[in-house]
């Protein structure tokens, strides 16, 4: 039983860590697109990942750096956040 909870510890800090390379991510994707925007149509820096800005973030980001991978990247880390997630709920069974 102890073991299973450390793993379970162990992994919910690994979650913990990809969101926040996921956060830090994103905000390095909204600061290239603002770069890159005129004033009126910068995103803020709080309250842009509501899903009506998010898709606008990235149809811009899309647009001014056609060729980067900076959103395939962003998959990986919710594939690998969603798999150490089902990894908890299996090694703890809940």
């Amino acid at each position: 039983m102890a073991v299973r909870v450390v793993a379970g510890f162990l992994i919910c800090l690994v979650i913990g860590g990809l969101g926040l390379a996921l956060a830090l991510h994103s905000l390095q994707i909204v600061e290239r697109v603002n770069a890159k925007l005129p004033k009126t149509e910068r995103f803020a820096p709080i309250g842009w990942w509501t899903p009506g800005k998010r898709a606008r973030l990235y149809s811009e980001y899309d647009r001014l750096y056609p060729g980067n991978h900076r959103r395939r990247y962003m998959a990986i880390f919710y594939v690998l956040t969603l798999a150490f997630a089902l990894l908890v709920v299996g090694i703890l069974k809940f």
